[in-house]
């Protein structure tokens, strides 16, 4: 073959690989995080049915119950249970009834995800964020008994990040 040939069929074959490429389905296998959503999401469904108690004792209790394993100190938890409590009464002056939507989710890496949920009343939202890490103590991370730790919980009412898709704060 000739030099210009070869060329040739280099480039074809650069073309080709490309284009397979490009236009390939987006194929991807899941990761742990996807495939302990639905465990992770009842136990946020179980955190906000507490918070539906509305009193300060059983704020405590959910938070208790979502940190368990994790480094959460007791006076931590219970300055949650009192910001809770604030937000909450505040939103339920006209009404307690309140409910939640999962928003989304974002994975970072296997063993690292951050949950969003919009908390409603009828006067006002509240976006909480819950992040959720998996223990390393087992030999491999995709094994079931790695147990997935709530590390955060935060709540605001910065609507305007919904919009912004803003995650950073």
């Amino acid at each position: 073959m000739k030099k210009n040939e070869i060329m040739v069929v280099l480039g074809l074959i650069a073309v080709f690989s490309m284009s397979y490429l490009h236009f390939r389905p987006n194929v991807a296998a899941q990761t742990g995080t996807e495939t302990d959503l639905p465990a992770l999401k009842e136990r946020v469904q179980t955190f906000f049915g507490t918070l539906n108690t509305q009193s300060i004792d059983s704020y405590q209790k959910a938070y208790q119950s979502i940190t368990d394993g994790s480094q959460t100190q007791e006076n931590d938890i219970l300055e949650m249970a009192k910001m809770t409590d604030e937000m909450i009464t505040l939103i339920t002056r006209s009404s307690s009834r309140c409910s939640y939507e999962f928003l989304d989710n974002k994975p970072v890496g296997n063993d690292l995800i951050l949950m969003r949920y919009l908390y409603k009343s009828d006067t006002h939202p509240v976006i909480w964020y819950f992040t959720f890490y998996r223990s390393q103590t087992v030999a491999r991370p995709s094994d079931p008994k790695a147990k997935w730790n709530c590390i955060g919980i935060r709540f605001d009412t910065d609507i305007d990040s919904l919009y912004k898709g803003n995650w950073s704060k």
